[in-house]
C-alpha cells in the first residue's frame, strides 16, 4: 500500500486501522523518506555536474557572506523540522507504551477472569 496516497493505514500484521493522527505521522515520515532520497538524487547530480563544469572565480566577495546566511537560516529551519519530528516521535513512543500496558492489563484480567471461571466449573462438576 502507497502510505502518501491512502486515506487510512492498517497494520500490516493485524489489520487494524491506525488513528488518523498516526496516519499523519505515517504519511510525514513516508513523506520525509522520499523527498531525501530526491535531494540526495539532486546533491549527487548537482556534484557530477559540478565536477565536470569548470570553475569560474567568484563575482563578489559579498556574494560568500549572503551565501553563508542562506545557508544558516536553512540549517536553522532545517534543525526545527527535527526537533519537531523527534518531539512527536517521542510522543507517538509514549502512546504505544500506554496502548502497550492496557493490553497487558486486559490481558491479565481477562486471564483471571477465565481462571476464576474454570476453577468455578471445576467445583460445579466435582460437586455432582
Amino acid at each position: 500500500m502507497d502510505l502518501r496516497t491512502s486515506n487510512m493505514l492498517a497494520c500490516p500484521t493485524c489489520r487494524s486501522c491506525f488513528s488518523p493522527d498516526v496516519n499523519q505521522l505515517i504519511k510525514n515520515f513516508t513523506i520525509l523518506e522520499a523527498k531525501n532520497e530526491g535531494e540526495k538524487m539532486f546533491a549527487e547530480a548537482e556534484a557530477k555536474f559540478a565536477a565536470e563544469k569548470p570553475k569560474a572565480a567568484p563575482l563578489a566577495d559579498s556574494e560568500a557572506p549572503m551565501s553563508d546566511k542562506m545557508v544558516l537560516g536553512k540549517l536553522q529551519v532545517l534543525q526545527k523540522k527535527i526537533d519537531a519530528s523527534l518531539a512527536e516521535t517521542s510522543m507517538f513512543n509514549e502512546e504505544l507504551d500506554d496502548i502497550q500496558e492496557q493490553l497487558e492489563t486486559t490481558h491479565e484480567q481477562t486471564s483471571k477472569d477465565l481462571k476464576d471461571k474454570l476453577e468455578l466449573l471445576y467445583e460445579m462438576l466435582k460437586n455432582r
